[in-house]
């Protein structure tokens, strides 16, 4: 019996992962199911665009294009999970966290749930203050510890602690280090960056030709408002050298973070202040 190959369903996305599709590209959902099964089944977008016009609505190429590059994104954050998943070790995996895994739709909101779970890595500044020794010193600045009593753990001649300056930077290190891996500080920082305005800038680098990314070559997007796909592309561009991205944030973001962290005792931010 001969099947045509566009009939074969997309048991691969479920229903809440082409509504998602559907709400970022804010394209309706049917249009999107029937997009995913033709990409899925080794359409190319030409052909779709061309060939089957009355199954995705007369979409245009562009699109359709859209669709994929967010296909595409989700198909990275899945993989991730996947991974994530067998990182953690069995004993470790709740319900909770596996909840958490399961309505993550970022690369970055699985980062951090996996943030606690993942191991040191070797060579980073935090490490190496740690094999210092300055992991005690900085356990002493959380407590309230003033910092001119660091002085104690200065030793002449060895790198990485042989200055005031030395050991207050590895102990600055092994903090951000820690407060890096924090659910409590993450989230309270996400929810600033939500109530701020941040954007993404890019620029397109000097003497570099290009034409493949023209809509992104001196672009400010809100990251509030910026798409999926569009993230994908940049990110792309900035791989192949060819944009420059930097992320602008309001200069009071620090010091909001810093009040509300001390209000909800995440750390002790007047530690170290030496008052």
């Amino acid at each position: 019996m001969n099947v045509d190959k566009n009939q074969i369903k997309t048991e691969n996305y479920p229903p809440d992962i082409l509504q998602y599709i559907a709400n970022d590209v804010n394209v309706e959902y049917d249009k999107v199911e029937n997009v995913v099964r033709l990409l899925t089944n080794d359409n190319t977008v030409a052909f779709i665009a061309r060939y089957r016009r009355t199954e995705t609505g007369n979409a245009e190429a562009q699109l359709i294009r859209t669709i994929k590059e967010t296909l595409e994104s989700v198909k990275l954050v899945q993989n991730r999970k996947n991974l994530v998943m067998k990182h953690i070790h069995h004993e470790k995996m709740t319900p909770e966290i596996m909840n958490s895994l399961k309505l993550a739709r970022t690369l970055q909101e699985i980062d951090d749930i996996y943030a606690p779970f993942k191991p040191g890595v070797k060579g980073t500044l935090a490490s190496r203050a740690i094999d210092l020794g300055l992991d005690k010193a900085c356990d002493l600045v959380f407590h309230n510890y003033r910092v001119e009593n660091l002085n104690g753990f200065i030793q002449p001649g060895k790198k990485g602690v042989s200055t005031f300056e030395e050991v207050e930077k590895g102990v600055q290190c092994i903090m951000a280090d820690q407060i890096s891996k924090d659910k409590h500080a993450c989230d309270v920082l996400k929810r600033l960056f939500e109530a701020s305005h941040i954007t993404l800038d890019t620029k397109i680098k000097k003497d570099i030709q290009d034409r493949k990314y023209k809509d992104y070559h001196e672009s400010s997007f809100s990251v509030k408002r910026i798409q999926s796909h569009q993230i994908l592309a940049i990110s792309r561009a900035e791989s192949e050298k060819i944009l420059s991205v930097k992320l602008n944030s309001p200069e009071s973001l620090k010091d909001m973070f810093l009040r509300e962290a001390e209000k909800q005792r995440i750390f002790n931010v007047s530690a170290g202040s030496g008052k």
